[in-house]
C-alpha cells in the first residue's frame, strides 16, 4: 500500500486566504458604493410667502428651502429691478459628508427677507423680482445641484390721501380737541399723532349716519409738556407701510402753568403712606416712611398713568355725551391742571411731580355725580389716587374721580349724567377730603376745565362734527 504524504500541508490552506477575502472585499465596495449613490445630490424645493399682495416702505417675505437628503450647502435672496439688483441674504452650511448617515445636514431653511423703500432706497413703483438660489452637497457620483425660484411683485409708494376738514383748528397746550379729515379708502390706520401719542379716527357715521362714508373724525390730547405744535399732525398709513402727515392746526396756544410747593409732615407720611402700602402688594417697604413716600409720589404715580393710557385705549366706539360735563355740585377748585409742584420734607427738596387734574372740595363725603353719559371702566383702589373711579364716555374720551371715601358703582355698569359714583375723602395721597377730578383723552390728562365750559364743547366740539356731517 502505497502513502503519499504531504510535504507542505499549510501552504495549499495559505492559499486560498485570498479568494476567501475576496468575496467580503467585493460587498463592502459595493456597499459603499449602493451608499455613495443613495446619498447622491438632489435639489432643494423653494418657495416664497408673502402676506401682502405688492412691496411698500417695508415689507417682509419668507423664503422656503428644504426636501434633501445630504442638506444645502447655500441660499442666496436677491431683488432685481431694472438692471439694478440687490442682495436680500446670503448664507452657507455646512453639509455632511456623503458617507455619514448618522448626522443631518441643515436639510430645511426658512428666512424672513425684508424688501422696500426703507431696506432699498432705489426702489421705485413698477414691480420687482425676488430671485431665490438654493445649493445642495454633492456626492462620488455627481457634483451639488442648485434650484433657482423667482416672485414678481408689484411695487406700490405713494401713501393715502388726507386732508383736514375743520374749519378752525386751535387747541390749547395741556388742551384737547377734535378734528374732522378725509382719508383714502387705502388707509388702514389714520388719526392724530401728537408727540409720542397716536389718537385713532373713526368713521364720522357712527355718530352721524348721514356723513359720508370717507370722512372721519379724531379726539386728541395734547400733553402739558408738549410746546412744539409741529408735532400736532394727521396721519394715515396703508397696509404696505406706506405713511403720510400733516399739519393742520391754526393756531396752538402755548401756556405757562403755576407752580406750587408742597410740604411734606410727619403726620401726613403716617396718614398716607401704610394705607397705599398695604393696598399695593407690589410695594415693598424701605422701613423708612419719607423714602416710601418717593417712591410712591414718583414711581406709583409713573405705573398708575401707564395704566390709564392702557385703558384709554379701549375706550369704546360709542359717544355717550352731548353737552358739556357737569361739575360736583357746590364744590370750589382747590389746585388746578398743570401745577409744577416741588415736594419738600424737612426743608430738603425731595421730589417734583406735575398734578394732571382738578381738586374739588365742598362738604366732606360729598355725593359725587358723573360728569356725562359712560360705561364704568374702573372701580377700584388705584395707587396714588386712593378709591377711584374711571368713566369711558367713547371714543377716548374719559373722567376720572378719585380719593373716594366709597365706591358706589362696577366695572361695566352704565352710568347717566349726575348719577352718584360714590364719596369724597381721603384715600391715596390726598391732604382732605377731596374729589381729584380729571379728563383724558386715550389715557392723556388734558384740562377739564374745557370740557366743564358749554361754550367750549359747542364750538370746538360739536359744530365741529355737525358741520363735517352735513
Amino acid at each position: 500500500m502505497n502513502t503519499t504524504f504531504d510535504a507542505y500541508p499549510d501552504r495549499r490552506r495559505k492559499g486560498l486566504g485570498p479568494r476567501k477575502l475576496l468575496l467580503p472585499l467585493l460587498l463592502l465596495l459595493l456597499g459603499v458604493a449602493l451608499v455613495a449613490f443613495l446619498r447622491r445630490s438632489d435639489e432643494a424645493s423653494l418657495a416664497f410667502d408673502s402676506e401682502l399682495p405688492a412691496v411698500g416702505r417695508n415689507t417682509t417675505v419668507t423664503v422656503t428651502a428644504g426636501g434633501t437628503t445630504r442638506g444645502l450647502t447655500g441660499l442666496r435672496v436677491e431683488a432685481v429691478q431694472g438692471d439694478q439688483r440687490l442682495i436680500l441674504m446670503e448664507e452657507e452650511f455646512e453639509a455632511d459628508p456623503w458617507w455619514a448617515f448618522w448626522s443631518r445636514g441643515k436639510t430645511d431653511a426658512s428666512v424672513d427677507v425684508a424688501i422696500g423703500r426703507d431696506v432699498w432706497p432705489a426702489l421705485h413703483p413698477g414691480t420687482v423680482t425676488l430671485r431665490a438660489e438654493a445649493t445642495t452637497a454633492g456626492s462620488p457620483f455627481g457634483g451639488s445641484k442648485s434650484t433657482r425660484h423667482e416672485l414678481e411683485l408689484p411695487v406700490r409708494l405713494v401713501p393715502p390721501s388726507i386732508e383736514s376738514l375743520s374749519e378752525v383748528d386751535v387747541v390749547r397746550q395741556g388742551g384737547a380737541g377734535v378734528v374732522t379729515y378725509l382719508v383714502g379708502e387705502n388707509s388702514i390706520r389714520d388719526g392724530v399723532r401728537v408727540g409720542g401719542h397716536f389718537f385713532p379716527g373713526t368713521d364720522l357715521s357712527r355718530v352721524f349716519p348721514s356723513a359720508e362714508s370717507q370722512i372721519r373724525f379724531a379726539f386728541f390730547a395734547v400733553p402739558h409738556d408738549l410746546a412744539d405744535p409741529a408735532e400736532v399732525r394727521l396721519t394715515a398709513v396703508d397696509e404696505l407701510g406706506n405713511s403720510v402727515e400733516r399739519p393742520f392746526l391754526q393756531r396752538f396756544d402755548r401756556r405757562t402753568f403755576k407752580t406750587d410747593d408742597i410740604r411734606v409732615t410727619d403726620g401726613f407720611l403716617e396718614d398716607v403712606v401704610p394705607e397705599i402700602l398695604s393696598q399695593t402688594p407690589s410695594l415693598r417697604s424701605t422701613g423708612i416712611q419719607v423714602d416710601d413716600y418717593v417712591t410712591i409720589n414718583r414711581d406709583l404715580r409713573a405705573e398708575n398713568r401707564q395704566r390709564l393710557l392702557e385703558i384709554g385705549q379701549q375706550s369704546s366706539d360709542e359717544l355717550r355725551w352731548r353737552r358739556a360735563f357737569l361739575q360736583m355740585p357746590g364744590s370750589s377748585v382747590m389746585a388746578g391742571f398743570g401745577e409744577d409742584r416741588t415736594y419738600l420734607y424737612d426743608g430738603r427738596v425731595i421730589d417734583r411731580q406735575t398734578h394732571l387734574g382738578y381738586d374739588l372740595a365742598s362738604i366732606r363725603r360729598a355725593e359725587i355725580p358723573a360728569a356725562a353719559d359712560a360705561t364704568v371702566s374702573l372701580a377700584e383702589f388705584f395707587g396714588i389716587y386712593g378709591n377711584t373711579v374711571v368713566l369711558d364716555h367713547g371714543f377716548g374720551v374719559m373722567t376720572l374721580y378719585s380719593h373716594l371715601s366709597q365706591i358706589d358703582v362696577a366695572v361695566g355698569d352704565r352710568v347717566q349724567r349726575g348719577d352718584t359714583l360714590g364719596r369724597t375723602g381721603t384715600t391715596g395721597l390726598a391732604g382732605g377730603d377731596h374729589l381729584h377730578f380729571a379728563v383724558l383723552i386715550r389715557g392723556v390728562q388734558v384740562d377739564p376745565l374745557e370740557w366743564l365750559d358749554p361754550t367750549w364743547v359747542e364750538t370746538r366740539i360739536a359744530s365741529k362734527l355737525k358741520a363735517a356731517a352735513d
